[in-house]
Formats: structure tokens, sequence, C-alpha cells
């Protein structure tokens, strides 16, 4: 199906339970896709979202079980939650600097994904945001990430490596159930100002979790 320019909006449950739609592409009109939009459209392979689009809504993509590949444009700011829920077979997403928003479930159960890039723009990652994502080996979350909600990362039992930069606050079971997790970093920063040294410039002034969050995340290991 092809939507045409002249349309503005993707309503909620336009295209939903769709289960023999193939292929989407998206006219230059649309700015918003509504929630569940394309709820449970299982066979739906490709998606072509153009950059007129802002947000994408609460469960637009959910259970769209045979998406592989999903660009999204440069414009938009939040992807809503359970957005691509259950979307087993998504392997590669790419999610531009614009987005300073990922709500809650939005990429839960995401089976085959293996790598996110998490941009520097993203300012809150929603609870239970990449669960289950059982294929995903590392996450670098950006100094622009300040909160990140339970359980977000939680069962992916792949996940080797974490890199956390200045959140404030990690919610108890973020990583739970991570098996695989070798490398959590607690700290960031630097107080000493040595002359041949940049990272307290760059990183800024030493920082450090509570004790009682990196203790309890360790015992979950």
């Amino acid at each position: 199906i092809t939507i045409p320019d002249s349309v503005t909006s993707i309503g909620k449950s336009a295209f939903g339970d769709c289960t023999n739609l193939i292929s989407v592409i998206i006219g230059n009109g649309v700015t918003s896709i509504g929630d569940r939009a394309f709820y449970n459209c299982e066979n739906l392979e490709i998606i072509k979202i153009p950059n007129s689009v802002t947000s994408i809504g609460k469960s637009a993509f959910q259970d769209c079980k045979n998406l592989k590949i999903i660009k999204i444009p440069n414009s938009v700011t939040t992807i809503g939650a359970y957005a691509f829920d259950d979307c087993v077979n998504l392997t590669n997403i790419k999610i531009p600097d614009s987005v300073t928003t990922i709500g809650d479930y939005a990429f839960c159960g995401c089976g085959a994904l293996a790598e996110v890039n998490i941009p520097s723009g993203v300012r809150h990652i929603g609870k239970m945001a990449f669960n289950a994502c059982s294929k995903l080996t590392e996450v670098d979350l950006p100094d622009s990430v300040e909160e990140i909600g339970a359980q977000a990362f939680g069962n992916c039992s792949s996940l080797g490596a974490v890199t956390l930069a200045a959140v404030k606050k990690l919610p108890q079971c973020v990583f739970a159930n991570c098996k695989s997790l070798e490398y959590l970093q607690i700290s960031e920063g630097c107080d000493n100002c040595c002359s041949y040294c940049v990272i307290p410039s760059i990183r800024g002034k030493f920082r450090s979790r509570a004790m009682d969050d990196v203790l309890y995340e360790a015992r979950m290991l």
C-alpha cells in the first residue's frame, strides 16, 4: 500500500490487524503515526517512513513479527510505548539524533536485535524498553541519558558490556538476568586536573552510583 502525500496523519488502529499487509510506503505529508496504526500486521516486511514524521505512537508497529529492518527518520523526536514491542525478527534499527524519548516497552521482546545505537539526544529510556532483546551484546549510553526505567535492559541474555555516563539514577533490575554481563562501568569523570589529560574537561568531575544499587545489580549478574 502507498499512502499519498495528501495524508497528514495516520490515525489510531488505521491498519491494525491487516495480517496480509506486506509493504507500506508512507507519503511525505504524514507528520504522525498514531497508536496501534499497524498493530499486528504480522506479515509486514517493508515500511518506509518519510522525514516529515515527528512521532511514532504507542504500539504503532507492535507484533509486526516479519518486520526485519526499519529506519527512523531524523525528524522523529518520540518513539512511543510498545512501538516495536515483540517485533521478533527485527534485526536492525537506527535511532536518529532527533529522538529524545524511547518509550516504555518500545523494543521489548525484539529477540533478533543484535545491535542498537542510542544517540546523544536521548534523555529518557522507558521501563522494559529493551527487555528480552536476547541477542543484544553491548550498550553504550551517551551523556544525554538522564533516566532509565525499571528493567529497561533486563533479560538481555547476551549483553556483555554496558557503559554508563551521566545517568542520575538506575532503578532496580535495570540489568537483571543479563547473564553474560562482564563489564559494568559504575563511575565517570575525574577530579584530578593533570596537565597531560583531558578527561576532566570532557567527562566532568568524578561521580559514582549509590553502593546499594551497585551491590544489588552485581548480585543479579
